[in-house]
């Protein structure tokens, strides 16, 4: 079963859809590798006008797959780093798509996961939907997804959201700037439909133009800093916080620094 779907429409609209239902569509390796290679597909064929980043069922994406995670524990560091960095790679090219991208969100929306929310530039949210940075209460830190989500929604924001790892509504994400737009469940796909209608009034080429301009004027997210982001999670996994708590998720425990 392919774990990320692309079907292109005669419109040129592209939909990515990430298709590990039963897994709440965690992103793999083999799933962060795929979606690097649809993001050079899509910003080299040109009649695609627009992307739609998606999920089927009742989740959007419960963020990084925690057995690659844990997968993390016995790999050499330069294996972790080089797994770490495919991940902030690939948000990259998302970044710098030189096409409108709309994600679909519905129900959980946590960790990495808010990294291919924070690289899209339209997001839809439904109103049930639910977000949370989840790294810290299982002993990891939101490392690689941090240049795109600060970029985002800035430093205040990200100080408010990364650091306790609360739920928050798909309406606080829109008052910090991360979702574009909340609407109920059964109109998501017409809001999103909508949307790709005003992207195709544009000229193609404006809009790529104009993305680049946007990025040029915020946080310049360059190979040294990738480095960095990618050098702390593979620290990050070494360390005996995660192993813990990473332990205690497939256990269904409570980690020990949990009180509550």
């Amino acid at each position: 079963m392919e774990e990320v779907l692309l079907q292109i429409d005669e419109r040129g609209v592209a939909t990515v859809r990430l298709n590990r239902r039963r897994a709440g569509h965690a992103l793999t390796s083999t799933m962060i590798v795929r979606l690097s290679e649809i993001a050079t597909e899509l910003a080299t064929t040109r009649e695609v006008r627009a992307v739609v980043l998606a999920s089927s069922g009742s989740v959007f994406c419960a963020g990084a797959d925690l057995n690659w995670m844990k997968a993390q524990f016995s790999a050499p560091f330069g294996e972790r780093k080089a797994e770490a960095l495919k991940l902030a790679r690939m948000l990259r090219s998302w970044n710098e798509l030189p096409l409108p991208v709309i994600a679909r969100v519905q129900g959980n929306c946590y960790g990495g996961a808010l990294g291919l929310v924070a690289v899209a530039d339209n997001v839809i949210a439904s109103r049930d939907a639910s977000f949370t940075f989840s790294e810290v209460r299982l002993g990891l830190i939101p490392a690689t997804i941090s240049p795109f989500v600060i970029a985002r929604i800035g430093v205040s924001g990200a100080r408010e959201r990364m650091l306790d790892a609360s739920l928050f509504s798909a309406k606080t994400a829109k008052g910090h700037g991360l979702v574009s737009r909340v609407v109920e469940a059964d109109s998501i796909d017409h809001a999103v439909s909508e949307s790709v209608l005003r992207y195709l009034r544009c000229s193609p080429q404006a809009v790529a133009r104009a993305k680049a301009l946007i990025r040029r004027q915020t946080l310049q997210i360059d190979d040294d800093l990738l480095e960095m982001v990618a050098t702390e999670l593979a620290n990050c996994w070494e360390s005996a916080e995660a192993r813990h708590g990473i332990d205690a998720f497939f256990k269904n425990s409570k980690p020990k620094w949990n009180t509550m």
